[in-house]
């Protein structure tokens, strides 16, 4: 058995003025956008309800300075946009394969929903906080962690297995 090895063509620059710049994560087998497509609209809504909620919560607090309820109201925002961002690309991708831009959105507000909650939930479990406030925490920062890792496996399963539209090794064997 020996291995044959092949040149990888390049697009022309003619083509790439003319292609949108594409990432092959949703052009897996058939399927796998659906998944996708489930796992960012689940993180979504749950990321709006979250944090739409923790908005309001903010507002009714009546003992945070300008400072500490601009920085809580910074935070929850920045899911809150995460959350939109997240549906708007479900949505707009829907028939068609995600571009870097998007894929690069999805890896973002999952890492940062991931590395907030972690460092928030260590310090809200370590506070002098009541039991059934860490429970309720810790339940919800599972929940995002959950859906967030759920959304980066699913946008890279194809990457993973090999079905990006790259060369497939079962080309470069010959007999």
């Amino acid at each position: 058995m020996s291995v044959k090895r092949t040149p990888r063509r390049l697009p022309s620059a003619a083509s790439r003025r003319t292609r949108p710049a594409t990432c092959d994560r949703w052009s897996g087998p058939a399927g796998s956008f659906d998944l996708v497509r489930r796992w960012l609209v689940a993180l979504g809504v749950w990321s709006l309800f979250v944090w739409a909620t923790r908005i309001d919560n903010v507002l009714a607090q009546d003992d945070l300075t300008g400072a500490g309820r601009a920085a809580r109201l910074a935070l929850a925002l920045s899911f809150t946009a995460a959350g939109v961002a997240f549906l708007v690309v479900a949505w707009r991708a829907r028939d068609r394969s995600l571009s870097r831009t998007e894929a690069l959105v999805i890896d973002a507000g999952c890492w940062w929903t991931i590395g907030v909650w972690v460092v928030r939930g260590a310090q809200i479990a370590l506070g002098d906080h009541d039991a059934a406030f860490i429970i309720v925490h810790a339940v919800l920062g599972v929940v995002s962690i959950a859906l967030a890792a759920a959304t980066i496996r699913s946008t890279t399963m194809p990457l993973r297995h090999g079905t990006t539209g790259n060369r497939r090794a079962e080309d470069d064997v010959t007999t």
